[in-house]
């Protein structure tokens, strides 16, 4: 029992550690490609209540549960080893290990509803099996009710002492969601100054890239929406698969610039690049559902509308767990919208003409994912830091604020 929670723990301590260097553009080793990907597991709707239910991320929950069940898998442990069975601790492991499996099993079932799945969580699942196996086999007898009362206040116990030094240490991240912080050019300098040296040789790596690149002329396709002045410093035009994780995280970080700059200072256009064969011809994979192709549409319909800026939000929020029919009934309710004209404008030549428009100039910078982010005409990695760094020095890769990077 020991070593299946320690080996929980362990493996929640990594999650979260991915969880925080995502924040920072690193692709985490546990997302491997559109089906097995951690990324996606932790923007499903369910993971975003449990964050904004207890204030810590769900892949810190497993560090709860981990230490508690290595807690009781000691005490169990200790008690045999003296020869001394405890009816309460055996009753405490039972109940944690049933706790256990019906929290996998439903992560599991909606995960899989969702069409993706965490590898990194499959092993927490395997870890609380073995736990649920080794508390059962080790006292397979029902404990006695006072027991398994004493046994429950045992487990509240240990997990909340440890929710409470997790969510100290994690902190709670869940209004920033509501209310974006401002960011400053000093604040992202000293986050720059603050990375271990594997982030910034990667950051390093990155702005090298950027700084190599030729700028490439997009003059020739029309702006239809730009937050900002057309003689902004800094223009920044980000392309989005409305289903990908990475996107919705280089989404925040586009509008908590927006709210830190003037629109002098910046100028954003929005543009997509479905990753399905529906609608673009550039990607190879076979067609899906048809969601990534009618939300770029629907978002382009609404361009124009006040509204625009919610439907993104809705749409990114259920990007997981949408279909065609909820992708247009989030997008109307949020930018208040007729249903059926919003469903003719998608479906209409013009709207797709602009969809074409977007993704064959996504392919001038020959992208190979999304999100792409262009500044000043140049791709740039979509590492969130690096992007704040280069809108705040004005496109210039050898501003001072990059002092802290080695070079590559």
């Amino acid at each position: 029992m020991f070593a299946a929670g320690l080996a929980i723990a362990g493996l929640a301590i990594y999650q979260v550690y991915e969880l925080l260097a995502l924040a920072h553009g690193e692709i985490p080793s546990c997302s491997i490609d559109a089906t097995f990907d951690c990324v996606a597991v932790w923007n499903l709707p369910i993971a975003h209540a449990v964050h904004r239910v207890l204030g810590i991320p769900i892949a810190a929950t497993g560090v709860v549960y981990g230490v508690a069940a290595a807690a009781l898998g000691i005490l169990v442990f200790w008690r045999v080893s003296s020869q001394r069975n405890d009816a309460v601790l055996a009753a405490g492991a039972k109940i944690l290990a049933v706790c256990g499996i019906v929290v996998c099993g439903t992560l599991f079932g909606v995960s899989i509803h969702a069409g993706v799945v965490c590898p990194t969580c499959l092993a927490t699942y395997v870890g609380t099996l073995c736990f649920a196996l080794a508390a059962f086999f080790h006292d397979p007898r029902i404990p006695p009710w006072r027991a398994l009362g004493l046994g429950s206040a045992l487990v509240v116990a240990i997990s909340f002492s440890t929710y409470a030094l997790v969510r100290l240490l994690v902190g709670d991240s869940s209004a920033a969601d509501s209310a974006p912080k401002l960011l400053t050019a000093a604040e992202v300098t000293r986050e720059i100054a603050a990375l271990p040296e594997n982030r910034r040789q990667f950051m390093a790596r990155a702005l090298e890239a950027y700084r190599r690149a030729s700028p490439i002329d997009g003059s020739d396709f029309p702006v239809r929406r730009r937050d900002g002045s057309s003689q902004a410093q800094v223009r920044l035009v980000d392309f989005v698969d409305i289903r990908c994780p990475h996107c919705r995280v280089m989404d925040a970080t586009v509008g908590r610039l927006r709210k830190s700059l003037a629109p002098s200072a910046l100028s954003i256009e929005q543009r997509f690049f479905p990753l399905d064969q529906e609608c673009n011809p550039y990607v190879g994979a076979d067609p899906t559902d048809g969601v990534r192709c009618l939300s770029a549409r629907l978002l382009i319909c609404l361009e124009a509308s006040a509204g625009y800026s919610d439907a993104r939000a809705a749409l990114f929020e259920n990007q997981q767990t949408m279909t065609r029919k909820t992708a247009l009934l989030f997008a109307a309710e949020a930018a208040k919208q007729s249903e059926v004209a919003l469903a003719a404008c998608a479906a209409s030549p013009r709207t797709d003409s602009a969809l074409q428009d977007d993704m064959a100039f996504a392919m001038r910078f020959h992208l190979e994912g999304t999100p792409l982010v262009v500044i000043n005409g140049r791709p740039v990695s979509p590492i969130p830091l690096l992007v704040e760094a280069l809108v705040f020095s004005g496109g210039n890769p050898e501003a001072p604020m990059f002092a802290a990077l080695p070079r590559p």
